[in-house]
């Protein structure tokens, strides 16, 4: 080796050596490395398997952790509820789980999977190394055999990688997963957010104690119950809930937490969970199927019985017994949920409030929008009605005020009083029983004992007692005094002895603090089908002196006519109105007997009525109404027969008992033969063999009335006090009355026309104004001026000045039979009208400049001359009149 070589090779090992000290190796580096990726083995090795593949394990039934970080161990245990299975904590607290959260734990146990595995002792990392020594948690998986296996998960290299083994095994695995965040921090997280397991149908008693707002200090305890579908409140007062219990029951069934927060019972008053604003108890109750004997049984039963009757199939046996045997009744479970509101929010979280179940520790949240719903607010949750009975279906009233009382009985829609079968106001009474139905407090108060004289009912104002079939006690409303002292806007009303009163407004009450006298029928008249002849008004002349006495009569034909003072044609569409006031005339209310008229203003009425009718064919003649004395109002049911009504359930019978008990000779009575009827003209209706034949038929036996009487009936109307007052002149009642009614009876029923023409009828006419008189004639079918006819006119114009004389109408007449017109200024009158008809008859009308004082219109006088009647016309009526050639002459 010359020197250049061994140089060479100097230079190499030189360099050889520094590369080594740059790029030596880490010892603990290796070491890491090989911890976390010891190299496979073999090909099996490198397979990826699941770690309790050899492990055969049944229904997972018990999931036990032991964390590193708790002191206590979680345990859980599944079971089954209504066939369904479920999940309980059961260390360190006893609550339901959420059930996917345990079956995520064992079955990323039975399922935990790798893919490098080696045998403690041939090389690789230690369970020191791989800390399993002292594991951060084991878990334990127990299926319902009992059978169990446990994983030990030691640390985790940060990459999605965790060693694990089996419970004192020999073989680490490398898990192909991290455990570093899959185990909560609390065993309260892997609790159930739903809180209750029950439906609200299965409800049937709900306890809320309220301490919120005033209630602090006084807590109040409201019970309710549940009644068929609806639920009523059974404490402090007792009365039926709104369909905001409802909504509670469904909100308590549902509720979830948002976050568990605590489990230290010490830490209940941080959380004012020790004193609970609200607290509720819900009762329920499950019904379950019975349980079914099992098959065996069954069989035996029927072996031994074969053995004993060997002649009787088994099959017809057990049919047999089936058919006796009642089914067996279901099982009835009752459970209470209770459930703790806090009146305290999270830090930040002004939308959650503390919650707490039952006697538990546990502490969460709950949003306030659920909260609301299971905070009791009396006047969401009671039904705010005093009454919530069936007041329509009331059968008795009887009401008492001011020391009166009435008592009145219905029947068939009928109201009548119980003392003398007189009719009843229908009205008056369904506005009592509408009254009591909808009477609906603002508020209610806790009667304390000995408060009943300073609310007012000791002495009450009225008492109204309905008596309701199927209802044990009758329903009594109690009306005390004010409860706002001098403004007496609000009233104290108490239902039958309940310890709650109510406070109602007195606008309320007005139906059921009405006089007595109210409930006495307003029916003043009725014509029960009849029809009316004639009317006779008399009445104090609003426009004049003395008294104006008109009358009226219908035709054959059924036309209205007036026939005094004078004979003349009638506002038929008013006077029709009139007329059908007086089919069944009603008061506005009875106000008493006629004892003292000039307390009515009828001792000199200011309006007489003398009806003339004729009544319906076989009925009675209309009576005095009901409202009047028993001997007043002896024919009242015959006057009333259209009333009664007919109960449309009642089952519809033929007579054919009565006529089986009738004697024969009764049967054989034809009409006209023996009977009380007697056999038609031979011109009315069918003739006699056939109006025989019909036998009891009602058209033919309708047919052979006699012809009713004619009835007449006067009426007195008067004014006191700015009030209206009626009665009939043959009855000791008097009722107010509309006004509108009272004016109908002095209003004017005349036609209203003042000339009886049409355009089409008049030949001439002329107007005459002050001294100037302008006057129209028709020429060859065209009007001209007969001053001037070469004066070409507008016919329109002059045709529609003729309208206006033709449409001027009245309804006020002043005065009939005038001689003397001097008194009314139409002796000179201020405008006067004439004019001719096509068939030579003259009309003629005076109107004076003078108003009539009297007259709330200030209309002026006027009268058709030589009839000595004077009327009113008004001013724009007048104004109509006036002519103007200019406008009447035609335009070129």
């Amino acid at each position: 080796m010359n020197l250049k070589t061994t140089f060479f090779l100097l230079v190499v090992l030189a360099g050889c050596a520094v590369s080594y000290l740059i790029f030596k190796p880490d010892p603990a580096k290796i070491r890491e490395a090989r911890l976390q990726k010891p190299e496979a083995k073999s090909a099996e090795d490198a397979v990826e398997q699941t770690l309790l593949k050899d492990v055969k394990l049944g229904d997972i039934v018990k999931v036990t952790c032991k964390l590193a970080a708790q002191a206590e161990p979680w345990v859980f245990e599944k079971t089954k509820v209504d066939d369904k299975d479920v999940w309980d904590i059961t260390s360190p607290l006893k609550a339901r789980a959420a059930s996917w959260q345990v079956d995520s734990i064992h079955r990323r146990m039975s399922e935990l999977r790798y893919d490098i595995s080696y045998k403690v002792g041939e090389g690789g990392v230690t369970p020191a190394e791989a800390g399993l020594d002292a594991p951060t948690a084991v878990v334990a998986i127990t299926d319902k055999d009992g059978k169990s296996a446990a994983v030990e998960i030691g640390k985790s290299n940060g990459r999605n990688e965790t060693y694990a083994r089996i419970a004192g095994g020999d073989r680490i695995i490398v898990a192909t997963t991290s455990f570093a965040t899959f185990f909560k921090d609390s065993i309260l997280e892997y609790r159930d957010s739903k809180l209750f397991d029950f439906k609200a149908e299965e409800a049937v008693r709900l306890e809320v104690t309220s301490r919120v707002g005033e209630l602090e200090k006084a807590p109040v305890t409201y019970v309710l119950v549940k009644d068929g579908e609806d639920w009523v409140f059974e404490s402090p007062f007792s009365c039926k809930a709104t369909e905001e219990v409802k909504t509670a029951i469904t909100t308590l069934a549902g509720v979830r937490v948002s976050k568990w927060k605590d489990n230290d019972p010490a830490k209940l008053p941080v959380y004012a969970l020790d004193k609970p604003a609200v607290s509720l108890a819900v009762t329920v109750r499950k019904e379950k199927p019975a349980e079914k004997k099992g098959a065996e049984g069954d069989a035996a039963g029927d072996a031994a019985e074969a053995a004993e009757n060997p002649g009787e199939a088994v099959g017809e046996r057990a049919e047999d017994a089936a058919g006796d045997k009642p089914a067996e009744p279901p099982v009835v479970e009752t459970a209470v949920y209770a459930l703790h509101l806090s009146s305290v929010s999270p830090l930040g979280e002004d939308t959650n409030l503390y919650v707490r179940v039952g006697d538990e520790a546990a502490v969460g949240t709950v949003p306030k929008t659920t909260t609301d719903k299971l905070t009791p607010v009396e006047s969401k949750w009671r039904d705010m009605r005093v009454s919530t009975a069936s007041a329509g279906k009331a059968n008795r009233v009887q009401v008492t005020v001011g020391g009166r009382t009435a008592d009145l009985l219905g029947k068939n829609g009928k109201w009548s009083f119980a003392d003398s079968s007189a009719p009843a106001d229908e009205d008056a009474v369904k506005d009592v029983l509408k009254a009591v139905a909808s009477l609906n407090a603002k508020a209610f108060v806790a009667l304390k004992a000995g408060e009943e004289g300073s609310m007012g009912l000791a002495a009450p104002e009225a008492v109204v007692t309905l008596t309701i079939p199927g209802q044990d006690q009758p329903e009594r409303i109690t009306i005390g005094g004010p409860s706002d002292g001098d403004l007496k806007r609000m009233f104290y009303v108490r239902r039958n002895d309940s310890s709650s009163v109510a406070k109602v407004r007195a606008e309320d009450l007005k139906s059921l603090l009405r006089p007595i006298t109210d409930f006495r029928s307003r029916e003043v008249f009725s014509l029960a089908g009849g029809q009316i002849q004639q009317l006779e008004l008399s009445y104090a002349n609003p426009v004049a002196d003395g008294r104006m006495d008109t009358a009226f009569e219908r035709t054959s034909e059924g036309v209205w006519k007036m026939t005094r003072p004078v004979a003349a044609g009638v506002a038929k569409e008013r006077l029709e109105k009139l007329a059908d006031s007086f089919k069944s005339l009603k008061g506005k209310r009875y106000v008493g007997e006629g004892e003292d008229l000039a307390r009515y203003g009828l001792a000199s009425p200011a309006a007489t009525v003398k009806l003339t009718y004729v009544p319906s064919a076989g009925s009675a003649a209309a009576s005095p109404a009901a409202g009047s004395s028993a001997a007043e109002s002896s024919a009242g049911p015959a006057a009333q027969s259209e009333d009664v009504a007919v109960d449309p359930k009642a089952p519809k019978t033929k007579d054919k008992a009565d006529k089986k008990d009738k004697p024969k000779e009764e049967k054989d009575k034809k009409p006209g033969k023996g009977g009380p009827y007697q056999e038609p003209p031979a011109d009315a209706g069918k003739p006699a063999e056939t109006s025989a034949e019909a036998g009891e038929g009602a058209e033919s036996a309708s047919a052979m009335v006699a012809p009713a009487t004619p009835q007449t009936v006067q009426f007195l109307a008067g004014e006191a006090a700015e009030k209206f007052y009626l009665k009939r002149s043959d009855a000791a009642a008097v009722y107010e009355i509309e006004k509108d009614f009272y004016d109908k009876l002095r209003d004017e029923y005349r036609a209203e026309k003042v000339l009886d023409f049409t355009d089409s009828q008049a030949t001439a006419f002329s107007i005459r104004s002050g001294a100037t008189t302008r006057a129209f004639e028709k020429r060859e079918g065209k009007w001209v001026l007969a001053a001037e006819p070469d004066l070409p006119l507008d016919a329109k114009a002059v045709g529609a000045l003729l309208v206006n004389v033709a449409d001027l109408k009245t309804t006020r007449y002043v005065q009939y039979g005038v001689s003397d017109l001097s008194a009314f200024g139409l002796t000179q009158p201020a405008t006067q009208v004439s004019v001719t008809l096509d068939d030579g008859t003259k009309l003629e009308l005076l109107i004076a400049d003078k108003t009539c004082e009297r007259d709330a219109s200030k209309r002026v006088y006027a009268s058709r001359g030589g009839q000595g009647e004077v009327f009113l016309l008004g001013s724009d009526m007048v104004q109509r009149l006036e002519v103007k050639i200019e406008t009447l002459e035609a335009k070129e």
